[in-house]
């Protein structure tokens, strides 16, 4: 998991975080850690991937 605490200000935040997945990857793991993605909605562990990078539940 990524250490916000090094970046000191914005500029190294955003010279650090200079592409969409960079940003998309450390959402996801500091929301899910384990790498195990939890349903907002039903709050089971089977979301799927879609193609556009999204998460999806099967049951909604």
């Amino acid at each position: 998991m990524i250490d916000f605490t090094q970046f000191n200000n914005i500029i190294a935040l955003t010279t650090y975080f200079n592409t969409q997945e960079k940003c998309r990857r450390a959402i996801i793991e500091s929301r899910w850690p384990d790498d195990d993605v939890v349903c907002l909605y039903c709050g089971e562990h089977h979301c799927r991937t879609r193609k556009d990078g999204r998460f999806r539940c099967p049951q909604r």
